[in-house]
């Protein structure tokens, strides 16, 4: 009616993603049974050798590849992970973990999946990678380690077949957890303990019946991973959930069996519905220890996801809900002495020389400018000035006294002279040094203008010719005036700081 033309703005493609439970693709084709060996990994930690014992007894670590963070009832998801590309060597959290194991991982993959795996948190890798990150750590060289524990990774992406990488891995007690804080950092709040509406009551309703009686987030974690294990049977051979049930209440009260993902998904909703961060994770399960080659061998089997629950103070802690998977014996923990930092000569050789190269990066540019600025004072100032006719050179140097000396004369009176400035600024300067501990300092500066006022005078009104002699005297003047003008203007603004203040 008013005669306004519809804008049709062309319509834009936004990528959406399909939540899954990500071992889906695993169900097929008999991998989930396949002795496929996907990856070796060596830690170093223990010697070949063909004695039994060390086998049983080896270290125990999950393989991980991808971690989310969005439960959407169907599934899973990741919220925003932006790309961030890193070369070889390079430290992914700016700074050493206290109270953590480091963990050196020599990996080769007979089945490269484009992924980087590692156990814990991961500090570098030796090939390039992309990382892409929920939570970047912080830019500051020194952050402490409660913000480096926030430091989120959805995957870490590497086309190499072979790489070295270390990580971090929480080397905490069972009586720490116990006494962890319950005071969780907002980002950690923000992202693992949202459920969706949809979520039924009785799976709310059921998360406070199996903690009933429990007193701290440990023990209720626990609890939730026990309940699990002893109630719902490891079976391979259940359909996917209905696209229109909430996966956790599926699995809970009417599948009743599954496999991992089930486990590991009801775990981090339960523990969510009581208020503990958690999140769920992908990747593979520890594989089987070979002593004579002191190795890690995992296969296609042990493709497996887990739950990690959130200590404040101590970082993501992984539990195994899944039934057909040995339970995580923590009672090791006890005798896991963490990394003597001073002894951590590979960690710390590669963050110092990570940090010296910031700090180059950064301070370059302000040495640059130092260095422009020293040379400019000591030779090139002093090249220009004497390469121009001594009174031009004269009166340019003294305009440059009359620009710095202004802030101290005050306002500007009409049509004033030289000699009227110098008395205007010869004033204030004998105020200040009467409330001054620098009185020495504004007598110099008095007679250098002084001085620098006459050879002003004498190149406008002498009849003699003036010399380049007197030129480079008038720069040498006004060089020292320089400083002490400046020094001179800090000392009042100091004392008038003061006085401000006290008033």
């Amino acid at each position: 009616m008013l005669g306004i033309q519809e804008q049709r703005v062309a319509s834009k493609n936004v990528a959406v993603q399909k939540p899954t439970l990500p071992r889906e693709h695993l169900l097929s084709g008999g991998f989930a049974e396949s002795q496929k060996i996907v990856m070796t990994i060596r830690t170093g930690e223990l010697p070949s050798t063909i004695n039994s014992t060390i086998t049983a007894n080896a270290p125990r670590y999950y393989w991980r590849s991808a971690v989310y963070d969005e439960y959407v009832g169907g599934g899973w998801v990741t919220s925003s992970a932006p790309p961030q590309q890193y070369s070889a060597n390079t430290p992914l959290i700016p700074g050493l973990l206290n109270d953590y194991k480091l963990v050196h991982l020599d990996v080769n993959l007979h089945e490269p999946e484009g992924k980087l795996f590692w156990s814990g948190t991961l500090f570098s890798a030796d090939v390039p990678l992309r990382v892409d990150w929920r939570i970047r750590p912080q830019s500051d060289l020194f952050v402490d380690q409660a913000a480096l524990l926030q430091a989120d990774i959805f995957l870490a992406a590497t086309d190499a077949s072979a790489y070295k990488a270390d990580s971090y891995v929480p080397a905490a007690a069972v009586d720490k957890l116990r006494a962890a804080p319950t005071e969780y950092p907002q980002d950690i709040l923000d992202k693992y303990l949202v459920l969706p509406r949809e979520v039924p009551g009785r799976v709310r309703k059921l998360a406070q019946e199996i903690t009933a009686g429990k007193s701290n987030p440990y023990d209720k974690a626990k609890a939730i991973e026990t309940y699990l294990r002893a109630n719902y049977p490891y079976d391979l051979n259940v359909p996917g959930p209905p696209p229109d049930r909430d996966v956790a209440d599926f699995f809970l009260f009417d599948l009743k069996k599954g496999y991992c993902d089930y486990y590991a998904t009801a775990m981090v909703v339960l523990a969510r519905a009581n208020g503990i961060p958690a999140r769920f994770v992908s990747g593979y399960a520890p594989g089987s220890y070979d002593a004579a080659s002191a190795q890690y061998l995992v296969r296609e089997m042990d493709a497996h996801s887990w739950a990690e629950v959130y200590f404040p103070e101590i970082g993501w802690v992984e539990f195994e809900p899944t039934g057909s998977i040995p339970e995580i014996d923590r009672s090791a923990s006890d005798s896991i002495k963490p990394l003597d930092q001073n002894a951590n000569t590979t960690a710390s050789d590669l963050l110092n020389r990570f940090r010296l190269e910031r700090a180059i990066y950064v301070l370059l540019p302000l040495l640059i400018i130092i260095v422009i600025a020293l040379l400019y004072f000591a030779v090139i100032e002093q090249w220009w000035y004497l390469r121009l006719a001594p009174m031009i050179a004269i009166d340019r140097i003294y305009h440059k006294f009359y620009r710095a000396g202004r802030p101290f004369a005050r306002t500007r009176i009409q049509a004033e002279t030289s000699n009227e400035f110098v008395a205007r600024l010869k004033d204030r300067l004998n105020e200040e040094s009467k409330i001054s501990r620098f009185k020495n300092l504004f007598d110099r500066l008095q007679h250098g203008i002084d001085h620098l006022t006459n050879i002003y005078h004498a190149a406008l009104f002498r009849d003699q010719q003036i010399q380049i002699d007197d030129s480079r005297i008038a720069l040498q003047t006004w060089q020292k005036l320089r400083w002490q003008l400046w020094l001179a203007r800090l000392i009042t603004f100091r004392i008038n700081k003061i006085n401000t203040l006290r008033t």
